[in-house]
């Protein structure tokens, strides 16, 4: 059994005066970037009028480091008889990648981000306002949903950053669900949006006894370059605090499966060599900067690191790994100061792809690691020579 974030824990046993839920869900994430399958750890609390929401995410075949979410998010909403206020609504993806805050009074809106030049502020018009989806859901734990209900909100903000926009909650929807061994009522609510950006539309399905949300589904766009504007989609849906994956239920596991288990394993300080075997698996059935990573990573931890020469080898019989993922692979042992195999790693990649900047640029790092700076300087002349923009 998995064990809980130590962050969420240390927050919990500090509220045990509070009203509190902890809920989990499992993510995935399509769009302009590799899918992305990751675990959200979220508890909800009351003190007083005030309502507060805490999100932890992490990379679901990653092991978990409470000190470095991939994404962490904070909202903060307080209720004053029928009116509803998001005090806060702070994101942090990536250690500080990219970050989104807003905060909120009676009269306006501030937003600021990493990514805009200042904050920017916005009067409040005649409708409920709330910053995010995750929000959203605090927002409905005060609302009485029913089949008919029908509400027009603000939401987020416009993309030309100088206004709210409109979006109609609606009911779409009533259906009994199996959940994990328990049944549950639940509406399905549609977020549409009433303008011609066409984001942000997502499905929530709440259940109407507690009014927990058990599946969400989102549109984003994201701003990513060289790639920005183009549109993602999301799924999660909750799941069991003490849910752990099973492999003998699954006919034909994939890579991310075996993963999944791996770490299942670890956390729960199972054998290091089944561990590691898993893992193997994983690499096997998809050679990848993911599988190489985990395994890497886990010879660390469980002290095996002289398999790494061995693994390295491995890699290296896979032709399918690309440029860039053996780069990266490369800046992993530079940063482990395993500098023999980053230089096989790199040396190879440069031999299969002499037309490609990105090898070069990695030969340039490990002699700069070395300090060999004029063979660096080298390898970064020459990459100069090569078309950058057929890399991307």
């Amino acid at each position: 059994m998995p064990k809980y974030s130590l962050c969420l824990l240390l927050t919990l046993l500090a509220l045990t005066s509070y009203s509190q839920e902890s809920r989990r869900y499992l993510g995935q994430h399509f769009g302009d970037h590799p899918s992305w399958e990751y675990v959200n750890e979220v508890i909800t609390y009351q003190k007083g009028d005030t309502l507060f929401y805490e999100q932890n995410r992490y990379n679901r075949f990653e092991v978990k480091d409470p000190a470095k979410p991939a994404m962490k998010q904070r909202i903060c909403l307080l209720k004053k008889g029928e009116n509803l206020c998001i005090l806060y609504d702070s994101v942090n993806y990536f250690q500080g990648a990219y970050t989104f805050e807003v905060s909120s009074d009676s009269d306006s809106v501030t937003a600021s981000s990493n990514r805009s030049a200042c904050p920017i502020k916005i009067q409040k018009d005649s409708l409920p306002y709330v910053s995010t989806l995750e929000a959203l859901e605090l927002f409905l734990r005060y609302e009485p949903l029913h089949v008919n209900y029908d509400q027009l909100i603000s939401f987020g903000i416009s993309p030309t950053n100088d206004a709210f926009r409109t979006f109609n909650l609606k009911v779409i929807g009533e259906l009994t669900v199996a959940d994990h061994q328990k049944t549950r009522n639940c509406l399905r609510l549609a977020i549409i949006s009433l303008d011609s950006a066409n984001v942000m539309d997502s499905r929530l399905l709440i259940d109407k006894a507690t009014g927990e949300t058990i599946e969400k589904e989102y549109i984003v766009i994201e701003y990513s370059k060289p790639v920005g504007g183009l549109k993602s989609i999301g799924y999660e849906r909750l799941i069991p605090w003490d849910y752990a994956i099973n492999l003998e239920a699954i006919p034909e596991p994939s890579a991310g499966n075996y993963l999944e288990a791996a770490i299942s394993l670890w956390e729960d300080k199972g054998d290091k060599q089944e561990i590691l075997n898993l893992i193997d698996k994983a690499f096997e059935k998809e050679p990848s900067i993911s599988t190489v990573r985990a395994k890497l990573d886990m010879l660390k931890r469980t002290g095996e690191t002289t398999q790494t020469a061995e693994f390295i080898d491995r890699v290296l019989t896979k032709t399918t790994i690309p440029d860039f993922s053996l780069n990266q692979i490369g800046q992993i042992l530079l940063r482990d100061k395993l500098y023999e195999q980053a230089y096989k790693i790199l040396h190879a990649n440069v031999e299969r792809n002499p037309n490609s900047f990105i090898p070069l640029v990695g030969m340039a790092r490990y002699y700069s690691a070395i300090e060999d700076f004029p063979k660096a300087k080298g390898y970064l002349v020459k990459s100069l020579t090569l078309d950058m923009d057929a890399a991307i």
